[in-house]
């Protein structure tokens, strides 16, 4: 039973992930590891105690055994490699993970301190959290949520942890496509108009104007690139006074859509869908809207410090996608850390509080907001 319960889930999350289970089962690996393997090994070790002992069986039952031990050895396996990656990064990083905090996985529920009503053509809807003991000159971190581009993905805990180690965070809700509504321009035009006011009234929220850096994962992390990169060159458009707006002073973009035709080619999981919805068509019908929001489309040396953190088995954003980015901005100049780990997949680090994804990430974070922010 032990053997099953390690090895089955271990074998779906190996096989091509375009179905649901297989998607979350990869997802969720690095997270179930710590529980996973140590089960695994039990459950062998249990077999392989046994198997002497009955020397004289049928082959059915010898069969029987064999197979158990090669889903003990997967349930091993192949969580413990997922798990294994995510640490030798995040030490790689200097962001170290504890182990023993990796056993008492949370929920990554962390309601906000404060909201702020939108205002129409002024900014959407705010969620601040605070640093321990109010904000007073605190450096702000403009988060802008993921979720392809069509929904609002949660990761509450992430945001509460940061503002935990100082930060002002400030997560702007923005306009989200649906069918025959496409919000490719709606949507980074209201981030920009929600960055422009919290950086005019950073000192009212108890935040630095001269200390603001950008956050985003997944589809709010192609945005989150784009408007830093397009403030720091003065391309906004659809915003007054954009170029009086203060420059990021780093961006961390967490497994990032930088490149949204290469997420259109995606079947699996709705993911070409999605973009379609955001663009409005497939590349060959609006070409240049998939330039517009194409990343290696702002790069230039003038853009902010940018730390990616991605999987090296992304499904939803292809893993080669991030990498031509990273060594189309590099060539212009652009200073620009990539933080790939192996064998993860998307979303890796946004399933449980203190799991090795999480600290990984929100260590890195830190790190590299502390040096750049």
């Amino acid at each position: 039973m032990l053997c099953a319960l390690a090895g089955i889930p271990a074998a779906l999350a190996i096989v091509p992930a375009a179905e649901q289970v297989p998607f979350a089962l990869s997802v969720l690996l690095p997270t179930l590891a710590p529980f996973l393997a140590p089960a695994a090994l039990l459950g062998a070790g249990l077999v392989l105690s046994g198997m002497p002992a009955r020397r004289r069986v049928r082959v059915a039952s010898r069969i029987r055994d064999l197979s158990t031990l090669a889903l003990a050895v997967l349930g091993a396996v192949v969580p413990g490699a997922a798990y294994g990656a995510v640490v030798v990064t995040a030490e790689r990083a200097g962001a170290p993970v504890d182990l023993v905090r990796t056993l008492a996985p949370g929920s990554m529920t962390a309601p906000p301190d404060r909201t702020i009503p939108a205002q129409d053509e002024v900014h959407g809807r705010l969620q601040i959290w605070t640093p321990p003991g109010g904000a007073q000159h605190a450096p702000i971190l403009f988060d802008v949520h993921g979720g392809g581009w069509t929904t609002d993905a949660q990761m509450q805990a992430t945001l509460r942890d940061l503002a935990q180690r100082g930060w002002l965070v400030v997560r702007p809700e923005y306009p989200l496509a649906s069918p025959g509504r496409p919000t490719w321009q709606e949507a980074p035009r209201s981030l920009a108009r929600s960055y422009a006011w919290v950086a005019r009234h950073a000192g009212t929220l108890g935040g630095d104007p001269r200390r603001i850096s950008v956050f985003g994962d997944s589809a709010g992390g192609g945005l989150a690139v784009n408007l830093a990169d397009r403030i720091a060159a003065g391309t906004l458009d659809g915003i007054d006074d954009a170029a009086a707006l203060p420059v990021p002073r780093a961006v961390v973009a967490l497994y990032p859509t930088v490149d949204v035709a290469a997420v259109q080619r995606v079947r699996a999981l709705g993911a070409g869908k999605a973009a379609e919805e955001f663009v409005g068509g497939t590349p060959a019908e609006p070409p240049e809207r998939y330039q517009t929001l194409d990343a290696r489309t702002w790069a230039t040396r003038g853009d902010p410090p940018t730390l990616i953190i991605r999987g090296g088995a992304d499904t939803f954003v292809p893993p080669d996608s991030v990498r031509d980015f990273v060594a189309a901005a590099r060539a212009r100049g652009a200073a620009v850390t990539d933080l790939r780990v192996p064998l993860a997949n998307h979303a890796f680090d946004a399933q449980a509080r203190e799991s090795a994804g999480y600290q990984l990430v929100t260590g890195a974070a830190e790190c590299f907001l502390s040096e750049h922010g």
